[in-house]
């Protein structure tokens, strides 16, 4: 009976663990992101981006030259030449552009090392960081380091990227996988979604009265 009592609470405990929702793009903020193009080089970008996507976690939202290619897409077909496209042929539509709920950034640490035998070879070996931050509140939800390293040259004219599939498997594992509590998953996107709706009406509607 004894034991029975002291194993009760432990048994409960994984009960209630396992009976918590799980994260995913569709009831947590935070799994739609973009990669801040500002906090890392271009070439360190297209890694981090590609590993990301990879991982199947998150939904990426790229906020660097693709996304500005939609802009001018958007911009040409309902702004700039609305009656030279056949409006049944208007494939990219206004104002469907994704917003995201946290901001990855990257940032790498590098320095050149010969190889040990083979003096003419010279690698770019690298200290990866990433952060998940909440684009509401600018909390540093978490964060961690990696290590990478490709061949470069000293001279610079050769130079690849190390890749970030490590640094970011490493990332996917060290974001909860489940909600901590049952009370913790109050409502899924579509809720979130309708309350962002909401705010942002809001917040136009001062913007007009301000103009006024």
């Amino acid at each position: 009976m004894k034991k029975l009592m002291l194993i009760l609470p432990l048994f409960l405990m994984m009960a209630a663990c396992s009976s918590a929702p799980k994260r995913t793009i569709l009831n947590d903020k935070n799994l739609r992101v973009f990669l801040d193009p500002d906090s890392i080089d271009t070439l360190n970008y297209v890694q981090v981006q590609l590993a990301l996507v990879k991982s199947g976690k998150f939904l990426v939202i790229d906020r660097s030259d693709a996304y500005h290619a939609v802009q001018k897409e958007q911009e040409r077909l309902h702004r700039k030449e609305v009656d030279r496209f056949d409006d049944k042929e208007k494939w990219a539509h206004w104002g469907k552009l994704y917003g995201v709920g946290a901001i990855v950034t990257a940032h790498s640490q590098c320095y050149k090392q010969r190889g040990f035998w083979h003096a003419d070879q010279v690698d770019n070996v690298c200290k990866q960081f990433l952060s998940l931050i909440d684009a509401s509140t600018g909390e540093v939800i978490i964060m961690v380091d990696g290590d990478g390293k490709a061949p470069s040259t000293y001279d610079h004219q050769m130079q690849v990227a190390p890749s970030w599939d490590d640094t970011v498997d490493k990332f996917v594992n060290t974001y909860p996988e489940r909600w901590n509590n049952i009370r913790d998953y109050e409502d899924p996107i579509l809720h979130y979604q309708a309350v962002s709706k909401e705010e942002a009406l809001r917040q136009k509607e001062r913007h007009q009265q301000a103009g006024q």
